[in-house]
């Protein structure tokens, strides 16, 4: 649902997703909405409408979050989801369409940081603290 901050009433309601919306993000200009939900789709909505413009279903888990990442000349949507995927889509219109173009994806099931610390992580296996500390990257 869209909201009017000065009037506090509803503008829009964004139906389409069959499950709960876990991650919600305007893009910068305003003027569209990304969502993403358990029901493993993004939806790309029309902020000023509240008409759904695009869906992707390329995943196999729910979409646990969606950002926007604008560069010079495109426009991408990263999205991360259970599948332990994160992917970023390059969003074109084409016309009165949009569509997504998957970028690059990356789903594996470990983070690899460099120069990096994480004081006070919890939930640790003494093993792996051990090993983070051998590292340098936990005190």
């Amino acid at each position: 649902m869209r909201w009017n901050v000065e009037t506090d009433a509803s503008c829009h309601t964004l139906s389409g997703h069959s499950s709960r919306v876990n991650s919600v993000v305007y893009s910068s200009k305003g003027n569209q909405i990304a969502s993403g939900s358990l029901n493993e789709t993004v939806r790309l909505w029309d902020a000023e409408t509240g008409r759904c413009q695009m869906v992707v279903a390329d995943f196999n888990g729910p979409v646990m979050s969606v950002a926007w990442k604008k560069s010079s000349n495109s426009r991408y949507l990263v999205t991360g989801s259970e599948d332990k995927s994160v992917r970023q889509w390059q969003v074109i219109k084409e016309g009165d369409e949009y569509k997504a173009l998957l970028c690059w994806s990356s789903t594996h099931e470990v983070l690899a940081a460099t120069d990096t610390s994480i004081q006070d992580v919890k939930g640790l296996s003494a093993a792996n603290k051990q090993l983070l500390k051998q590292r340098g990257a936990v005190g």
